[in-house]
Parts: structure tokens; C-alpha cells; sequence
């Protein structure tokens, strides 16, 4: 009777393991994401650290920066290639940013997209549109694919040379 009464509470607990085991891991809040990263690239162009701001880009990251005097317009690939491309924004004058995310919504539970809205000042201010996904994995938050269409700077002519350079 003892043997029974010992595999009916092992059947039960075993049972009742899985079931506790499959309780998903509530739903992201996109917008809170996609602020909290922009809080974190906001802190980093304020410290002029590009290695802190490639943190919240992914390993694997395409970044496709706006053409202007700041940045080449090239695609980007890889962490390593983005801190590149953070110091020479730094390097150029970039002294702060404020960046306003205008929208985020998640793509099932491990990714997010956002858009919105950065300006950069120091020495050529630039205003710019940003899309971005972020994805998620063990070490957290990332921006996979990042998009940005800069306006120009107060001004700077089309082409992107300021007045009185000599042609390219």
C-alpha cells in the first residue's frame, strides 16, 4: 500500500513539473525596450564612449548610417565596425544626443522594431529618422539592424559639402 501511495504522488508531481515548466515569461514592453536603449546611447555620447554605445548593437549588427559629412553612408557590419563608426561620429564633433522613440511594437516575443527621431550637436548638428530591430537574447537587448536618414545640417548644401569646400 505504501508502494502505491509513494508512485501515485511521483505520477502526480511529475505531472504537475511540465505544466509549471511551460509558463511563459510575460510579453515585453516594446516602448520601455527601445527607451531604455536610447537612455543607454544617450549616456555613452555624453561620456564620448563608442565602446559603450556598440554594447547595445548585436555581434552581428548591419547598420546603414545616413550619408553626411559625419558618417560615409557605407554599410556597416559587425559590433567592432559600428564602435568604428561611433568614435569617428565623436571624432567629427559629436558632443550630444537626445533621441525621441516615436514608436515600438514587438515581432513575437524575442524582437522588437522601432522608429524614431535623433539629433546629434557638437559641431554639425544633424537631425535625423531612425528604424531599428532589436532582438533578444542571454545578453539581453540588441539592435540587429539599425537604419538612419539624416537631414543635412543648418547650412549644408545637397551633396554634402559645406559652402566654399573644394570638390571630392
Amino acid at each position: 500500500m505504501a508502494w502505491r501511495i509513494l508512485i501515485v504522488s511521483m505520477v502526480l508531481a511529475a505531472a504537475a513539473f511540465p505544466a509549471a515548466a511551460q509558463k511563459k515569461s510575460p510579453r515585453p514592453d516594446a516602448m520601455a525596450v527601445a527607451q531604455e536603449l536610447a537612455a543607454t546611447v544617450t549616456a555613452a555620447v555624453e561620456k564620448q564612449d563608442a565602446a559603450e554605445w556598440a554594447k547595445v548593437v548585436s555581434r552581428d549588427v548591419v547598420i546603414l548610417p545616413a550619408g553626411n559629412p559625419m558618417t560615409p553612408g557605407a554599410v556597416v557590419h559587425g559590433q567592432a565596425d559600428a564602435e568604428k563608426l561611433f568614435q569617428g561620429m565623436f571624432q567629427s564633433g559629436v558632443k550630444h544626443v537626445s533621441i525621441k522613440v516615436l514608436e515600438a511594437h514587438l515581432i513575437g516575443r524575442s524582437a522588437i522594431w522601432a522608429v524614431g527621431e535623433i539629433h546629434f550637436t557638437g559641431t554639425r548638428p544633424i537631425d535625423a529618422r531612425y528604424g531599428q530591430v532589436l532582438v533578444h537574447s542571454r545578453a539581453g537587448w540588441k539592435a540587429r539592424m539599425m537604419t538612419v536618414s539624416g537631414d543635412l545640417p543648418p547650412g549644408m548644401p545637397p551633396g554634402g559639402m559645406p559652402p566654399g569646400a573644394p570638390p571630392k
